[in-house]
């Protein structure tokens, strides 16, 4: 297979800034680095590789304590540059000869909003907030602008992150026991509700350009941003007459990582799944099954393809025994106020009296959708595969990803079932990796890619 790469990047600079507030340049000393995003964690995290002949590690010294900032580029796509925390040093190897000392080390890096995170708590109540508030306003007060150091002087060396916000229907109430904001924030992505999209499959993630708070469903909605084929550009016919591939769109390499994985969708609860809602208040129990073969269930999906099973599977008729959850909500599709014999304790002199009762949580509305879908997405068709270095891509981005089937019979008006053809080509990034090894001066993009559904609809073979 062609190893495409991008030869032509260029690495800007890379600072190392200590407790003290010395700037370093270690540009020189760069063997490698890896840079990830991924959009099932809070923050961006990598790894920088040093070649040290004068004792640096130990001279400078490296404890832990510093800032890094690595930035770079490609011709005629954005320049990246990143700020991390240091927050560990391994794989300290010693590849002295007999002139010369030398240790290889690998610094590892995380985003400053990470440890600043770990050392912060939210001592606050929220009260009657929409969930998309109250995380905009833990980001904003505890995150953006929190005023912790890195180093001894008042200059505080973080770069503003901005905060890329959904917004909710649901409003909650919630006293913070003392958790950290990223904490805070991940209970409230649990408990989010759309008004758009009924499963409700929120996550808060750090890309590039900031983090976001969306919802799945809406990402999917995007449209593609780039095309990659699994093929020689000579060979560009076999995707249709009209198909010119360039050079950065060839795929280098590719693995199937996951087709399918039977159990784990079992057991995470995405064949089916039941949820067990005790109110407390009311007095009330109610238990909801929930089944993906049910015809009347249906995910938002801008192609709407085949579900990941068939109505012939095993999991049909289920009975939701795979996966169970507990939990309190109110189960009404009346508020508390609005029951006669409860509005006196809600309310007293017309102010709110007691502020779970007012904004009740609602998560039996959605979260057996949820758990299928977010199950659906992590365990259905997923693939690594390897790019030239593109500054340009984004975790949650969508890209159009060709393979033609392995037949010698291929028909070209028939689509693959599993990774599809034209708009029906369509994988989101769920996780992102740049790669560069400055000694080659090789840059490469590697993408985790998984597909919503499958390439076309399965037909019985008679």
């Amino acid at each position: 297979m062609t190893q495409a790469t991008s030869k032509n990047v260029k690495v800007d600079s890379i600072y190392l800034l200590n407790f003290e507030s010395n700037f370093v340049d270690i540009t020189s000393l760069g063997v490698e680095f890896s840079i990830y995003e991924n959009l099932f964690d809070h923050c961006i995290t990598g790894y920088l590789i040093l070649s040290d002949n004068n004792g640096f590690l130990e001279k400078f010294p490296i404890i832990g304590e510093e800032l890094i900032t690595i930035a770079f580029s490609t011709p005629g796509e954005k320049r990246l540059k990143y700020n991390f925390s240091v927050y560990k040093v391994d794989t300290v190897r010693d590849v002295s000869n007999n002139s010369q000392p030398n240790l290889i080390y690998t610094l590892h890096l995380v985003a400053p909003q990470k440890i600043i995170s770990n050392i912060s708590s939210v001592d606050n109540s929220f009260n009657g907030i929409k969930c998309s508030e109250i995380i905009n306003s833990v980001h904003e007060n505890y995150i953006k602008k929190s005023t912790k150091r890195y180093t001894q002087e008042e200059k505080i060396y973080l770069d503003p992150v901005s905060l890329d916000v959904e917004e909710t229907e649901n409003t909650i109430s919630i006293v913070s026991p003392m958790w950290k904001p990223f904490d805070l924030i991940q209970y409230c992505v649990k408990h989010s509700k759309s008004d758009k999209y009924s499963e409700s499959d929120f996550v808060y993630y750090q890309d590039h350009d900031g983090f976001h708070f969306r919802s799945i469903s809406s990402l999917l909605e995007k449209d593609s941003v780039e095309k990659y084929y699994v093929a020689e550009a000579s060979n560009s016919s076999k995707f249709g007459d009209n198909v010119v591939i360039k050079d950065y769109q060839i795929v280098s390499s590719v693995e199937r990582k996951l087709n399918f994985d039977v159990l784990k969708r079992e057991y995470e609860g995405m064949y089916d799944n039941t949820l067990y809602t005790i109110d407390p208040i009311l007095k009330k129990f109610q238990e909801t099954v929930f089944n993906y073969n049910d015809p009347k269930v249906s995910f938002t999906s801008p192609l709407n393809l085949d579900k990941l099973s068939t109505q012939y599977s095993i999991h049909s008729k289920a009975n939701g025994s795979c996966h169970t959850r507990y939990i309190v909500s109110n189960i009404s599709q009346k508020e508390y106020k609005d029951e006669s014999y409860l509005k006196d304790r809600v309310f007293v002199d017309d102010k709110v009296k007691d502020n779970q009762a007012m904004y009740p949580s609602l998560r039996y509305r959605f979260l057996n959708k949820r758990v299928s879908k977010m199950s659906q997405l992590k365990q259905g068709l997923k693939v690594h595969i390897q790019v030239p270095g593109n500054t340009n891509l984004l975790v949650g981005d969508n890209i159009n990803f060709y393979m033609p089937q392995t037949s010698s019979s291929y028909d070209d008006k028939e689509n693959n079932i599993l990774f599809g053809r034209d708009e029906t080509s369509k994988f989101i990034i769920t996780s992102l990796n740049h790669f560069f090894k400055v000694t080659d001066n090789m840059y490469y993009t590697n993408l985790e890619i998984v597909k919503n559904g499958f390439g076309s609809k399965i037909k019985n073979r008679s």
